[in-house]
């Protein structure tokens, strides 16, 4: 299978959350470190501002942290950044530091299923672009093979990976995933943070009634 490198884009403003989201902690752990317990053992570089470079430096010890220079100009500045350091010859898997829930069995499935693509017409890869999706709601990881790659440069630049995602020139593979509400799920609100912090709180409390009662 065609090697893959995840790239965490994180270099967002945050401006209407009032604080550097990815790196402040969640319910004991930062969205930045949650993605990094998920993608351990994986291929993995994480994008952000200057201004982060050392939160997220020390949140992923030994994880190369590349610096959106200009990350005013939104995420496809970022994902150019990543493409521009990362193998032309490999694939790229991109998630989003404000979504931290994805599971490692979304990452299985969504890989297994780009393999079967890959293999799927011979020497010709059956898909372009590969993405989850969460009751028909499309989300995070998205995968860019090197041909869809090719087309990044043309992207418009803005906060958002439609462009590309949708381009109607590439094959695209959606890869259901409604046992993982973590392929939507978004800090990009107080109340969105909140409601997380909550349910995890809640979780980690069930999670320890019942080793006691174990």
């Amino acid at each position: 299978m065609r090697k893959i490198v995840y790239v965490v884009l994180a270099a967002g403003g945050a401006r209407r959350m009032g604080f550097a989201k990815v790196t402040t902690p969640l319910a004991g752990s930062s969205p930045i470190a949650r993605l990094g317990a998920i993608l351990e053992g994986r291929a993995v570089a994480v994008v952000t501002a200057a201004s982060q470079q050392e939160a997220c430096a020390q949140a992923l010890p030994g994880v190369p942290i590349l610096v959106n220079p200009a990350p005013e100009r939104g995420m496809t500045s970022s994902l150019l950044v990543a493409h521009d350091a990362v193998d032309p010859g490999a694939t790229l898997g991109v998630l989003l530091a404000d979504k931290p829930f994805v599971t490692k069995a979304t990452l299985d499935r969504c890989e297994a299923t780009l393999a079967r693509c890959e293999y799927a017409v011979g020497a010709a890869p059956a898909c372009d672009v590969l993405f989850a999706t969460f009751e028909g709601e499309p989300g995070h990881p998205v995968y860019f093979t090197p041909a869809a790659r090719t087309t990044l440069h043309k992207t418009p630049e803005g906060d958002t990976l439609r462009a590309v995602r949708d381009n109607p020139a590439l094959r695209r593979v959606a890869v259901a995933c409604d046992d993982d509400s973590g392929v939507v799920i978004d800090l990009d609100t107080p109340d969105a943070w909140n409601e997380a912090e909550r349910r995890l709180i809640g979780s980690h409390a069930a999670a320890r009634e019942s080793h006691t009662h174990a």
